[in-house]
């Protein structure tokens, strides 16, 4: 695969160094499993990539003990 069909894909790396392909999100840490439920609910509804991020953070730290705000998002503008 050209590396410019792969410049907008989300991808994660196993500890076994499995390779896996996420279509649109992905969340990791001990709260991933209710970021990805806030984040597969609300999806179609948000606009932005940070905005999806945020519902996901917030979700994790709202119902995983492990889990804490204040949270960071941060947002970069791919040059072309």
């Amino acid at each position: 695969m050209s590396s410019q069909r792969l410049r907008f894909r989300i991808f994660g790396v196993s500890s076994m160094r499995g390779v896996f392909e996420y279509s649109q999100f992905w969340a990791v840490g001990s709260g991933r499993e209710f970021a990805l439920g806030a984040m597969n609910a609300l999806y179609p509804r948000l606009k932005t990539a940070a905005a999806v991020a945020r519902v996901g953070v917030e979700a994790g730290a709202t119902f995983d003990r492990n889990s804490a705000l204040p949270m960071s998002i941060y947002t970069v503008k791919l040059r072309g």
